[in-house]
């Protein structure tokens, strides 16, 4: 049994609407440069600390059971869109 208290749960009805991608050269170019500068300054990184594995248990087992019981109990309306 986990003796960790209860995280929070949060779920959000869908949304239209989507991502305002670069849609003008301009906007375009501003991206890739700032993609570019990320790359730049990532190269040159280094640390003295280990790199841990994901804790799948953590990041999405436990909070999909939290979740599981929201997502079977909604109306067969809602999850057939």
């Amino acid at each position: 049994m986990d003796s960790a208290p209860p995280a929070p749960v949060a779920l959000f009805a869908f949304a239209e609407g989507g991502v305002e991608w670069p849609t003008s050269p301009p906007r375009a170019y501003l991206l890739g440069a700032a993609f570019a500068q990320i790359h730049r300054v990532a190269d040159g990184f280094h640390t003295t600390a280990g790199y841990r594995a994901f804790d799948l248990e953590r990041l999405f087992q436990a909070p999909l059971r939290r979740i599981r019981a929201y997502l079977t109990d909604s109306d067969a309306d809602d999850r057939a869109a």
